[in-house]
């Protein structure tokens, strides 16, 4: 399981397992920072909090209720409870590339974000634990930007339509067509997002198609596994 993995990769190092967050792909990190320019500059860390009915979303990753909010569930606040998303930055300043040891930064920068993550399903979970004062600090602490949801699904909804649109009329130059790949491709994503989140119990959607795959993934390897089992049992 990689969230065991990660944890006993934490364990390893010395560092207490995380219980919000994974363990960082410092490798990744450094392979970035061999393409950037110049030799020092901050890098950006961003902690994410996603907080719907005053409940976190991305509370621990053992956690039951924890949900890990894709497309479906932001958009679903247009007509339900919208998540509230809270965006923790702080800067990891890199003097020397040559000299930036990514995995001992990235472990302390991930230690961080988990107790973060800590503190706000704490004060969730136990509002009365907080005074009044306590709770306008910790609001204070953020900017509010107020969107328009609505234009933020047309956006998304008039972006693949008009991509589909001139791609299909160039092609073949035929209206009717267009529509029923529009028709066909909507129940194809709708038909494979609900049985997969049926068979899974989550929604998995950062690309179509993804709820759907990642669910029949997991229900083979699993299937796999147990008949493994059986076959060593016997």
């Amino acid at each position: 399981m990689y969230i065991q993995a990660c944890m006993e990769f934490a364990k390893s190092n010395d560092i207490k397992p995380f219980d919000y967050v994974l363990t960082p792909r410092y490798k990744g990190t450094k392979c970035l920072l061999s393409q950037v320019e110049k030799n020092n500059g901050p890098i950006v860390s961003v902690c994410l909090a996603f907080v719907r009915d005053g409940k976190l979303l991305n509370c621990k990753l053992l956690s039951p209720e924890r949900v890990v909010p894709d497309i479906y569930d932001l958009n679903q606040g247009i007509a339900g409870s919208p998540v509230s998303i809270y965006i923790h930055l702080r800067t990891i300043q890199v003097d020397d590339k040559s000299a930036f040891d990514a995995k001992t930064v990235l472990l302390t920068e991930y230690a961080w974000k988990d107790s973060v993550l800590r503190e706000w399903e704490s004060r969730l979970r136990y509002p009365n634990n907080n005074t009044k004062q306590q709770q306008q600090q910790q609001h204070n602490r953020f900017s509010k930007l107020e969107v328009c949801r609505m234009a933020i699904v047309l956006n998304h909804i008039l972006h693949v339509a008009l991509i589909m649109m001139v791609s299909v009329v160039l092609s073949f130059g035929h209206v009717v067509f267009l529509i029923k790949i529009c028709v066909a491709m909507f129940w194809c994503i709708a038909t494979t997002h609900t049985i997969g989140w049926l068979a899974n119990q989550s929604s998995m959607e950062s690309v179509p198609f993804e709820t759907g795959i990642k669910a029949a993934i997991t229900f083979v390897s699993s299937f796999w596994r147990s008949a493994r089992s059986r076959i060593a049992e016997e």
